[in-house]
């Protein structure tokens, strides 16, 4: 049983073995590609079949076991033949794919070595390729360059050929040098001249550049030619036309837009060499001179003509020379314009060659001849208007006038000195000049300066002359000169009428033309003041006394030596003096105020002023023996005196202030100090009376009260007008007076009038001045010019903040509001200055 079931297994596993290998080969022969052995199959069928049949019969043999054993060992026969029989076939199999491995092993192997002969092939065409690539780019490349090379040699050698070609042409005698084609050679022997200048390494290039300047110059010369030939047949007349110099060119307009075009050409080569430079100079030269000769004559006829016919009249003479002068100016330029493109140095000569003889013909007369001082301000008027406030006006005219102005400033400066020191500093005036007040008379709403003194009149007359005709540095120090002899000349004039009519109406005198003068000058708009530079010699005499003193001292070699001492400290002092005018009329209208004040308040008040001085003298005891010293008798006489004295000073006053000073406001102004002090006396005898008298005394006394007496100081004027802030101020400070103790010196009343002061004012008034007043002009252009800009009192305002509606209508309507603004902003700080002065 046991042999039995192992060749049972062993069968089992051939089974198995026999059909794992059966798949194997099928699968060798699927992946090989082969075809399964058919005979292999039907043989393996077959066995199947047999096996199948012999199993079945041994289920009917009665012994199976031997049947079985029997089967086996024919099919182990049977199985060990089929065995070697499939690996003898798959071992053939396995050769014939060794063989078919091998040969395609050699096949690959061939085409290999062939793809490896292929690239190597590949490669030495493709470096033979780029090898010819780039021997084509280098054969291009060099190519290129030699048609470069002879490109530049070409345009190189052509600098050298043009000469010949340019030779012929500027030499032919049908080149014109007005057309297109003279310009393009001229262009393009610039360019061989630089070229070959800039290429001197070249072979005969320096020759070649003298040849080529030669033909420019050559060119240059034919330009030169043809310019002045067209240039003198255009400037001289045609036949049967007279030859005026003023006239204008033949209508020949392409003639002049030839010249004009090549001279312009000519311009834009100027920086190409200095031929160029010297051509247009010398056509510009040239032109100049045919202008010159053409007006020449109309210059000479013009000065002659009017010498002759305006030989007295020096104004009219010199705006005729101007107003020829500008016309000619700009005929020039019209004319100049028509032929070059550019102004140049030589055209601004030109005019100031013509221009300047009308200069050295007037500059004589003005120096040499007595010109008059209104004629000289014309002169300027002149001048400043018609000529240098003209913008049109030429330059170089322009500076000849500048020139001419000065000369006649000069003149001006010194004839206004020569004025000043003879007309007002060292005026003398005759009787009626200081028949004061019989001259206030003369005054009338239509000229009000009649009644000024006549210095005051010529000084302020000259000061608005020369405003608008001097520079404004001269016209200021000439201003303060005129100021300084106007107050000098017043003083005088005071003097005589104080002693003729005596110290009110000298006061009154002052204060009138004092006022008069600080309200004209207000409206000019510089300072009027200057600085005195001076040497100190004080110092020498002090030094020279030390070193007489220490003459044992000069030998030494130290800073005790006398001689060093000497010259250390005796050098002069360099001192500077500001005179201001303004602040000087300010200055003396407050002391002339100021002593009027206190001659009236004395005139008026006389006993009880030496009354109240004897009592300030006494000491306190001797002050409580006043009702016998000076019983309530001698005090009602002493009253009675002074309201005679008051009632007389008041007429005086409410006649005199009104007829000199013509204003309400300023006498009401000017009034107040002066009651103000009668007060104060009143005021301090009644506290002496409360103090020291007994009520019997007081009432004997009849002393009047404060009330009272300021009831009869009063001027009473005919119209009233409301209290400015100025009399606000004056009331303010009058009562702050009245409340002083009673030591307090009379004389502090006029305090009050220096707070306010400076507000008096003058009647509207103005100076009547200019050119219209000017005695040899007999040009009433000249004086309606002036009129409207020398003027300056016609145009300044009367400033009054007191002034009637009537007036100040009037002065709003004659008079420029800017100068009002302008003295009233002085006004107030003079009022400021005012009161600074009077409380120090």
């Amino acid at each position: 049983m046991e042999k039995a079931t192992r060749w049972q297994s062993q069968y089992v596993l051939s089974g198995c073995a026999a059909k794992v290998a059966e798949q194997l080969d099928q699968q060798a022969q699927a992946q090989l590609g082969l075809k399964p052995n058919i005979a292999s199959q039907q043989q393996q069928a077959k066995d199947n079949q047999a096996f199948d049949a012999s199993h079945n019969a041994s289920d009917a043999d009665t012994n199976p076991t031997q049947t079985f054993f029997t089967w086996l060992e024919k099919i182990e026969e049977q199985r060990g033949n089929e065995q070697e029989r499939v690996v003898v076939e798959y071992l053939d199999l396995l050769k014939s794919y060794k063989d078919r491995s091998q040969g395609m092993k050699a096949e690959i192997s061939a085409a290999l070595t062939d793809l490896e002969e292929l690239r190597q092939l590949h490669s030495s065409v493709s470096s033979q390729t780029s090898a010819i690539h780039l021997a084509c780019e280098q054969l291009l490349h060099d190519e290129r360059a030699l048609v470069q090379s002879c490109d530049a040699v070409s345009a190189r050698l052509q600098y050298f050929k043009d000469y010949d070609r340019f030779r012929k042409l500027i030499n032919s005698p049908t080149l014109s040098v007005m057309s297109d084609q003279f310009i393009a050679i001229l262009s393009r022997l610039d360019e061989c001249i630089i070229f070959l200048s800039d290429h001197q390494d070249y072979q005969d290039a320096q020759m070649y550049v003298t040849r080529f300047r030669h033909l420019r110059n050559k060119g240059l010369a034919l330009a030169h030619t043809r310019i002045t030939n067209t240039i003198r047949s255009l400037m001289q007349p045609q036949s049967g036309e007279a030859a005026t110099p003023v006239r204008a060119i033949r209508a020949d307009d392409r003639a002049v837009s030839q010249v004009r075009t090549l001279m312009e050409q000519l311009e834009r080569r100027r920086a190409n060499g200095e031929e160029y430079g010297n051509l247009l100079q010398a056509c510009y030269n040239f032109y100049f001179e045919q202008r010159h000769n053409i007006r020449a004559d109309s210059i000479a006829h013009m000065i002659e003509s009017n010498l002759r016919e305006h030989h007295a009249n020096l104004p009219r003479l010199v705006r005729n020379g101007c107003q020829f002068m500008k016309t000619l100016c700009e005929e020039e330029r019209i004319m100049y314009n028509r032929f070059f493109t550019t102004i140049n140095e030589g055209f601004h000569n030109m005019i100031d060659g013509m221009t300047r003889r009308f200069y050295d013909a007037v500059r004589p007369l003005i120096l040499q001849r007595a010109v008059s001082l209104d004629g000289l301000i014309q002169l300027c008027t002149v001048i400043n208007v018609e000529v240098l406030e003209d913008e049109e006006v030429m330059s170089p005219f322009a500076s000849v006038a500048e020139e001419l102005l000065a000369d006649v400033q000069e003149r001006l400066t010194y004839r206004a000195q020569t004025f000043i020191d003879t007309s007002v500093r060292r005026y003398s005036p005759t009787k009626p000049d200081v028949d004061y007040p019989a001259r206030l008379q003369l005054g009338t709403a239509a000229d009000a300066t009649a009644s000024w003194y006549p210095p005051i009149t010529r000084a302020l007359t000259l000061l608005s002359q020369l405003y608008r005709s001097l520079e404004r540095s001269v016209c200021e120090g000439i201003a303060q000169e005129i100021l300084d002899a106007a107050l000098s000349s017043l003083h005088t004039g005071a003097r005589l009428v104080k002693a003729a009519k005596g110290a009110f109406h000298a006061d009154l005198f002052m204060i009138k033309h004092l006022l008069v003068l600080r309200e004209q000058i207000a409206p000019f708009d510089f300072a009027f003041a200057v600085t005195e530079v001076g040497l100190d010699f004080s110092s020498i005499r002090d030094a020279a006394v030390s070193l007489l003193s220490q003459t044992n001292t000069l030998f030494r070699f130290d800073k005790t030596n006398a001689l060093y001492s000497f010259l250390v400290k005796g050098a002069p002092a360099v001192t500077k003096d500001r005179l201001d005018a303004r602040q000087q009329i300010d200055t003396q209208l407050r002391d002339v105020c100021r002593a009027f004040i206190e001659h009236e308040v004395q005139v008026m008040v006389a006993p009880i002023k030496s009354f109240l001085q004897q009592v300030e003298k006494m000491s306190e005891k001797q002050r409580q023996q006043l009702p016998a010293k000076t019983p309530p008798e001698k005090l009602r006489s002493m009253h009675a005196s002074s309201q005679t004295a008051i009632a007389t000073e008041v007429e005086k006053l409410r006649k005199f202030l009104n007829l000199y000073l013509q204003s309400s406001d300023t006498e009401t102004i000017l009034f107040k100090p002066m009651k103000n002090g009668v007060l104060e006396a009143y005021r301090m005898v009644q506290e002496l009376l409360s103090k020291y008298y007994s009520d019997n005394e007081r009432a004997s006394a009849q002393w009047p009260s404060l009330d009272t007496v300021s009831a009869q100081l009063s001027l009473t004027p005919a119209a009233t007008p409301a209290a400015t802030s100025t009399e606000v101020v004056a009331s303010q400070a009058a009562k702050a007076d009245s409340s002083q103790a009673a030591t307090a010196p009379i004389t502090d009343g006029v305090r009050t009038l220096n707070e306010g002061e400076a507000t008096v004012q003058t009647p509207p008034a103005t100076v009547t001045v200019g050119v219209s007043a000017v005695s040899n002009g007999g040009d009433g252009h000249v004086q309606s010019a002036q009129a409207a800009t020398t003027s300056v009192a016609a145009s300044s305002p009367s400033v009054s903040s007191s002034s009637s509606p009537t007036e100040a209508t009037h002065m709003q309507h004659h008079h420029h509001h800017h100068h009002h603004q302008q003295q009233q902003q002085h006004t107030e700080h003079d009022a400021q200055n005012g009161s600074t002065v009077a409380e120090s």
